[in-house]
């Protein structure tokens, strides 16, 4: 037997919340309710039922959600969880006990759920008949002791018992960081533990669906109103406190966020307000002109809630900017060393020669190259050249100059980073300077393969496919930047066609290949590369050159016969079938 701890259950709508600052407050630690709720998570929640019973707001992943709900308020904690039906539970009470003792020990109080009801509240000492407990109906008729045989027996049958363990060294903007990540989860979500809830966003259709068919529980549908004000009330005031913890474009972002919150927090109070708990009204006493108040809330709260998400995630994003140092820089000559970091993004092992190859004559061929760079290391790049410097298999728009078109060779950005906007960053970037330059617009050769030269994206960023080859599917992308004045369209770019090589040195039922380089992708070369080493060994006649600098029909390719290869990864294995199988026709 062991003396009380002095804690008592604090008032608030959010169970868990209100056990969990009266142990904090126990432990030293003094947290205000936007705090617990804005870290912890469940300010963002939202949960319905589809019957609006009274628990159904912790529906949720405890077990999982529980210790990072702490972690973030810099806590750790030991936790016994037994869901309904489990055998396992005669073995779980001897853990919870064991774990209610460490805490009473400490002098610190453990969270029990079903203490009173089926919610939350706190174990605050042991005596001959059970433990001695505080909850939602202290003062109010609720059981001061519960019996130990009674862990785990309330509606639903769930043990769940917590205590803290140790203060942890967290840093108040990683915390920070983290709840906000936490809050996208719960709108985007969150994590249910069975079917018959709906979570996030999409909770908002079935509470309104609910209002509209009037099938709910009377005080299930008062204490979800009053959970979700005091929820976006603590949103809004712990979203207003948080910027200093993050650069400009975060806490705009965030500002907007908390703008959001207040708008779903003012409609919540109000609905609330019209449903006092306990209810006043059963659901027969719920008016035609109440219910529709109640739709009207919902909805404005529902939009203010999508436009929310948005801000945080835009927040998010913005911090992960903040925190990787992201600039975009030109390289220049002596940067050479920096090309090509998207080599470590290749799962092939033979690319080394062409890239030094490539970073030695990229820079003097006329390649410009935009990076973007966190901490030194580049995590990102785009290059380009103008038309007549390019040694691309192109033909310019007709009647303009070859110094007013400009190629794209190679954007990329680290596959850790990428779903971030980085890759429209860089490419901005390039427009900007080519709008600058007055230049007529930029061409790319693209591929339907999205992990190479994908033409969907590009296509997304306003790219147009003005151009296709027959042979290998390569598509000639076109983002048209200014034009000649009048009716007349705009001239376009093209695919040249390959010259055919045509020798007497072979015999005619000999395919010729015919390979011309450029330096601007070590991949590309590379496949080039095989394309001639495979004719070599092959002993078919072979013609092989760099490209000329301002490209057309002897732009950098590989034909075999006048017909192209693949614009893309062709390893050495497969230049020799093809020029195996030419040669048999």
């Amino acid at each position: 037997m062991s003396a009380p701890v002095s804690a008592r259950m604090q008032r608030g709508w959010s169970t868990l919340a209100a056990a969990l600052r009266a142990a904090l407050t126990a432990a030293g630690d003094e947290r205000t309710v936007a705090e617990v709720l804005g870290l912890g998570g469940d300010a963002f929640r939202i949960v319905v039922g589809r019957e609006l019973e009274l628990g159904g707001w912790h529906a949720s992943a405890w077990l999982h959600e529980l210790p990072a709900m702490l972690a973030r308020l810099g806590w750790s904690a030991d936790i016994v969880f037994v869901g309904p039906d489990d055998p396992s539970l005669p073995a779980a009470r001897v853990r919870a006990r064991a774990l209610i003792d460490g805490a009473l020990a400490r002098g610190w109080p453990a969270l029990a759920y079903g203490v009173h009801l089926g919610e939350w509240g706190l174990i605050t000492g042991r005596g001959a008949g059970g433990f001695t407990v505080s909850g939602i109906l202290d003062g109010r008729g609720g059981p001061a002791v519960l019996a130990e045989a009674d862990l785990g027996e309330g509606e639903p049958a769930v043990l769940c018992v917590l205590a803290l363990r140790e203060r942890l060294a967290v840093a108040p903007g990683q915390a920070v960081r983290s709840a906000l990540a936490a809050a996208v989860r719960h709108l985007r979500g969150g994590t249910l533990t069975d079917r018959t809830h709906d979570a996030g966003l999409a909770a908002w259709a079935t509470l309104e669906e609910t209002l509209e068919s009037g099938r709910f529980d009377p005080p299930g549908l008062a204490w979800t109103f009053q959970q979700l004000s005091e929820a976006r009330a603590a949103a809004t005031a712990w979203l207003g406190s948080i910027r200093g913890h993050f650069g400009a474009g975060a806490g705009a972002a965030l500002e907007r966020a908390e703008r959001a919150w207040g708008r779903a927090s003012e409609a919540l109070a109000d609905a609330a307000a019209r449903l006092p708990f306990p209810p006043a009204l059963s659901s027969a006493g719920l008016t035609t002109s109440v219910v529709t108040r109640l739709l009207e809330r919902v909805r404005e709260a529902a939009l203010a809630e999508v436009e929310g998400v948005r801000a945080l995630e835009a927040a998010l994003a913005a911090a992960r900017e903040d925190d990787l140092a992201l600039r975009v820089r030109d390289l220049a000559l002596g940067d050479a060393g920096a090309l090509f970091a998207c080599v470590r993004d290749l799962p092939l092992g033979d690319l080394g020669a062409a890239t030094e190859q490539c970073r030695k004559r990229a820079i003097p061929d006329g390649l410009r190259a935009k990076v973007l760079e966190s901490a030194g290391s580049v995590v990102g790049h785009v290059y380009s050249s103008l038309l007549g410097s390019a040694r691309a298999p192109l033909l310019g728009p007709e009647g303009v100059a070859a110094e007013r078109v400009l190629v794209l060779h190679c954007p990329w950005v680290d596959r850790r980073l990428r779903g971030r906007g980085l890759g429209r960053r860089l490419i901005e970037a390039v427009i900007a300077d080519a709008r600058a330059q007055r230049l007529l617009g930029i061409a790319m050769i693209a591929t339907a393969e999205e992990q190479f030269l994908g033409d969907t994206a590009m296509k997304h960023l306003g790219w147009v496919e003005v151009d296709r080859r027959e042979d290998d599917d390569a598509r000639l992308l076109w983002l048209a930047l200014t034009g000649p004045t009048g009716a007349q369209p705009a001239p376009l770019p093209r695919f040249a066609a390959p010259h055919t090589l045509v020798t007497t040195a072979s015999p005619a039922s000999l395919p010729v290949v015919t390979v011309r380089h450029a330096h601007h992708c070590p991949l590309l070369l590379a496949s080039r590369q095989h394309t001639a080493s495979a004719a070599r060994a092959a002993e078919v006649s072979l013609d092989e050159a760099d490209a000329p600098a301002a490209g057309g029909a002897d732009g950098a390719r590989a034909t075999v016969r006048g017909h192209d290869l693949p614009w893309g990864w062709l390893p050495a294995a497969a230049s020799t079938q093809i020029i195996e199988e030419a040669r048999r026709c």
